[in-house]
This record gives structure tokens, C-alpha cells and sequence, in this order.
């Protein structure tokens, strides 16, 4: 639950509660590690007791999910440079989860997908779902690591104002690989498996950092859960060009 606020000065604020305390206390590790980045909503306080979590009010606000357009890469560029503009070094007892436990996570909630949605889980043939899960690990325990949004979509970045532009924010952090950070960018306007790849060289050329090839593998493992979301929301044409970029035997 998100709701307005603000200071006794005036300021405008979001009160955000969740009863998942684990969920809260690794989003608030991650928002203080992002302080000094313009790309991130900014921490006021918390109380990691109550799951309760003080944050600005971006706005205008408008979430690019919702926007009629398609959003151009000129402005997702500077806020993934931003996100991974230095190593994170985690303290002690910081607890955030890697990114292999992020994946596993997200294929066993696609599992359950499946399972609550038959005519979906004959569209999808299980050894693509396994083939895709086991690509997912492998590339986890590889790469460069950095401090990761973890759920980096167009439904959690909001409008900000001029200075600072586009805003992420409901982190599900994670500590790995960059590259999984862009999937949801590189595979947003289709186009199959060249127009994917010509995107993700684009931003390679302009993100410090973004390795091509591991950002296309890890597109190609992420496609089967895309692919998934796509074909319970209605999106057939979306979801089956998904499963074309899926790995297979």
C-alpha cells in the first residue's frame, strides 16, 4: 500500500507499507546505497519494524507503462548508466539475495503461472521452460556484479521532473550481472531476435559496463516468463515471438 503524504514542512511524500518486512528491509538497503543517483526515488526513512518505507513523491509521476507511446532508449541509457555507475559493496548482515535466487524466484512464480492457467502450459513446451531455467542459473553465476533493480519494467519507472527524468522505483534487489536489468527494454517493441540484438547493441554503446552477448543470453533465458505474462494478458502475437528467442535443444 503506497499512500500520500507529506512533511511538517510541506514537502510531498509517499508512505509505502508492505507486511513482507524481508521485502522492505532490502529495498530500503538498496534506495540508501542509490542516494546520490537522480534515477532512483529517494529514501526519506523507515521503519524496517513495521514494513513502513518514507519516500519523495515523484512527479508528475506518470508511470511509462501507461504512456501511449513508445518510450525511447535515449532516456533508459542514462538511468541504467546511473543504476550501476559504481560496484556495490554490501556490509555486513546486508542480506540482499544474488541474482540466481531473483531468477529461480521468477521461474517458480512462472511455474505457478502455468499451473493456474492450463491452456497457457500447452502453448509452452516444458523443456523450453527447463532449458530456459537452467540458462538463467548458468548466466547468474557469471559477470561482473553490481547492486540490481531486480524488477526494472516500464510499470516501475515513473516521469520525473526535468532534472531529473525518468525515476525507478518498487526495487526487487538483487547482486549480479547488469546485463538482467535490461531484458525488458531490449525485447519491448519485438521485432524478433534481430531487432532485439540491434537494440541491445544501441545501449551497450552507451551503458558503461553492458556486455551484448550476455545481455541477448539473458534475453533469450527471460523470454519464456515474458512469454508466459504475455499469453495470460491477451498478448498471442507478443507471446509467441517471445517463445521464438526462448533457448532450445
Amino acid at each position: 500500500m503506497v499512500l500520500p503524504c507529506e512533511s511538517a514542512a510541506g514537502e510531498l511524500l509517499a508512505l509505502k507499507l508492505t507486511p513482507d518486512l524481508k521485502i522492505a528491509a532490502d529495498e530500503a538497503a538498496a534506495l540508501e546505497a542509490w542516494r546520490a543517483c537522480r534515477h532512483v526515488v529517494r529514501l526519506h526513512d523507515a521503519d524496517l519494524d513495521h514494513g513502513a518505507l518514507l519516500l519523495e513523491r515523484v512527479l508528475p509521476g506518470n508511470r511509462l507503462a501507461d504512456e501511449p507511446d513508445r518510450w525511447p532508449l535515449e532516456e533508459i541509457a542514462p538511468m541504467l548508466s546511473a543504476l550501476w555507475c559504481q560496484p556495490f559493496r554490501p556490509g555486513p548482515g546486508s542480506g540482499l539475495p544474488d541474482l540466481r535466487e531473483r531468477a529461480e524466484f521468477l521461474f517458480e512464480m512462472t511455474r505457478r503461472r502455468l499451473d493456474l492457467h492450463p491452456a497457457v502450459a500447452g502453448r509452452v513446451p516444458r523443456e523450453v521452460m527447463e532449458d530456459s531455467r537452467n540458462l538463467a542459473g548458468a548466466l547468474a553465476g557469471q559477470g561482473e556484479v553490481r547492486l540490481l533493480h531486480g524488477d526494472l519494467h516500464p510499470g516501475n519507472v515513473l516521469r520525473g521532473r526535468e532534472e531529473s527524468g525518468l525515476v525507478a522505483i518498487d526495487p526487487r534487489p538483487c547482486l549480479g550481472d547488469p546485463a538482467f536489468d535490461v531484458v525488458d527494454w531490449a525485447v519491448a517493441d519485438g521485432g524478433g531476435e534481430q531487432a532485439v540484438r540491434q537494440r541491445i547493441d544501441w545501449l551497450a554503446a552507451r551503458v558503461d559496463g553492458l556486455d551484448p552477448d550476455r545481455t541477448w543470453a539473458w534475453c533469450q533465458a527471460m523470454a519464456v516468463v515474458l512469454a508466459v505474462i504475455s499469453f495470460i494478458t491477451g498478448g498471442d502475437s507478443a507471446g509467441e515471438e517471445m517463445l521464438t528467442m526462448a533457448p532450445r535443444q
